[in-house]
């Protein structure tokens, strides 16, 4: 039995096109496309990396400092020391900021011995700075006051250290 799929649907009993050269032509639109796909691929990677360069943000190297940095910074977000970088608003979810105080708790415990001494005092005078603004914004939140009586800003701990600083020495939270 003859196959009439590919058979004109006029009812004309034309002649078969020749099998090599119907798979030249889809062989000439395959390459075609696949063509296209790759110009248009390489333009959006062009683009991208146009894009990255002319305003985009450097990626620092990747370092147990900016791991450390990037935990902390989402801890300021969640205390309202910083803004929201999407909403531009601060606000408070001291859910949140304790499980990313216990996050970066529990890689002290365990990191302990393997650090060296500059991460060691990053970490634990990190972790010092987050633990004492929870406390503060946990006062806050049960009503009781923790602010100076002199109207001191209380944006971190009252120890006379600049708060939590970044991989770069600067501090990360604006407050």
């Amino acid at each position: 039995m003859k196959d009439d799929r590919d058979a004109p649907e006029t009812g004309d009993a034309a002649p078969a096109a020749d099998d090599g050269d119907a798979r030249e032509a889809e062989r000439r639109v395959d390459e075609a496309w696949k063509r296209a796909a790759r110009e248009e691929a390489q333009k959006l990677d062009e683009e991208a990396r146009a894009a990255g360069g002319a305003g985009g943000a450097e990626i620092p190297d990747a370092s147990f400092a900016m791991l450390l940095s990037g935990f902390a910074t989402q801890a300021l977000m969640n205390l309202g020391a910083i803004q929201h970088p999407a909403s531009g608003e601060r606000s408070v979810d001291l859910a949140a900021a304790r499980y990313t105080i216990d996050l970066l708790g529990i890689l002290e415990k365990k990191t302990q011995g393997n650090l060296d001494e500059e991460e060691e005092k990053y970490l634990g005078a990190m972790l010092y700075d987050l633990r004492m603004r929870f406390v503060d914004e946990s006062k806050k939140a049960s009503g009781a006051s923790s602010a100076p009586a002199d109207g001191a800003d209380d944006a971190g701990p009252d120890d006379g250290s600049p708060g939590i600083l970044g991989a770069d020495g600067k501090p990360i939270a604006d407050a």
